[in-house]
């Protein structure tokens, strides 16, 4: 097997070039990678590797062991940054090249150090599953809800409920709007998000921070648009943000102000996304799932909208037997806790309250 390997940094020009030959999303975006490496920790790059003019990307954070288990040189684990920026093939790779080229990148990633390698799968992008599969552990956490944007209106919302459409159009009878892209309401949509998350009860992780929204925007640029929902006396009902990349629109994160919750002004600004989404010959509009994978009362509202579902995987790899077995031993020997997620990975990255 003669197969080039390499892992490559954010500026490196072949990232870019390769995202023109290959389906991808905006997790896959060096921009994105090296916007999340800030915020989650670690350093960014990608796995890039050939072989018969095809080709592999893997974003992922390089991330040293911690050093309370005794981590020192070049000892690491590869994590996928938050989202879905798993594995991407260049358009016309086959299976045995497939094959090829994940072993490729493994075999590097081995001799860069790796003890556990966690990638996050894309719902949408999931070519040679099967083949990634049997390099280690796959693992379902539950399904996503997408809309597939080709064709009319009567198309695209053909699974739209009767709950969701009688409240849209009681909306709009109300007097409340939508509008796109008017930054002036950043600030009102970053309070109503977080005002959202403490309502629900949201656990730590969604709360981020005010570096994270203002740096996210500047990373993505004009991938990232804002849309807010107006009372007819002006004032900020809901927002929510999204990201378009190469005719994927992904719901990134959104709120409602407490005062409008019971008029689910969300419900109109999710249509009128999809509706401009469908203008601007979009593939997919994917909303994402429930909290944690789980089928909850947020999954079935995304469920409201469309009947298109596609299963959330991630994939776990043991790069290194010996000093994974190593680490967990020493952070079990540390943890006094007894009620740990022993199907967290890589388990000793736990953080435990």
């Amino acid at each position: 097997m003669v197969v080039d390997a390499e892992f490559i940094l954010p500026e490196d020009r072949r990232w870019r070039d390769f995202l023109t030959t290959a389906s991808h999303d905006c997790y896959h975006l060096p921009e994105y990678v090296r916007f999340a490496a800030k915020h989650e920790g670690g350093s960014p790059g990608a796995y890039y590797v050939e072989n018969n003019g095809m080709a592999l990307l893997v974003p992922v954070l390089r991330q040293a062991l911690p050093k309370d288990l005794g981590g020192t040189g070049m000892a690491c684990d590869f994590i996928s940054p938050y989202g879905y920026p798993g594995p991407i093939f260049s358009g016309g790779t086959d299976a045995p090249n497939a094959r090829e080229l994940f072993a490729g990148f493994l075999d590097i990633a081995r001799s860069q150090g790796a003890v556990a390698i966690f990638l996050r799968i894309h719902p949408l992008l999931q070519d040679f599953l099967s083949t990634m599969a049997d390099f280690g552990e796959l693992v379902m956490h539950g399904r996503t809800v997408f809309g597939e944007m080709s064709g009319g209106r009567d198309d695209i919302w053909s699974g739209l409920s009767g709950n969701h459409w009688r409240n849209i159009k009681k909306l709009q009878k109300s007097g409340f709007v939508s509008v796109h892209n008017d930054f002036a309401w950043w600030e009102g949509f970053i309070g109503v998000y977080l005002e959202t998350m403490r309502r629900v009860g949201a656990t730590r992780q969604y709360f981020f921070s005010r570096d994270y929204f203002d740096d996210l925007r500047q990373a993505l640029g004009n991938r990232l648009h804002l849309w807010s929902v107006h009372s007819p006396q002006g004032a900020l009902a809901a927002a929510s943000i999204f990201i378009e990349t190469d005719g994927i629109v992904q719901f990134h994160l959104g709120g409602t102000a407490a005062e409008f919750s019971s008029f689910a002004p969300a419900k109109l600004l999710m249509y009128d996304v999809g509706n401009w989404a469908n203008a601007q010959n979009a593939r997919f509009f994917h909303l994402g799932g429930g909290v944690g994978g789980r089928e909850d009362s947020l999954f079935s509202y995304k469920s409201g909208f469309f009947k298109n579902y596609s299963n959330f995987y991630t994939l776990r790899i043991i790069a290194d037997e010996p000093k994974y077995r190593q680490l967990t031993t020493i952070w079990k020997n540390n943890t006094l806790d007894s009620h740990c997620d022993l199907h967290f990975f890589p388990i000793y990255r736990q953080e435990l309250s």
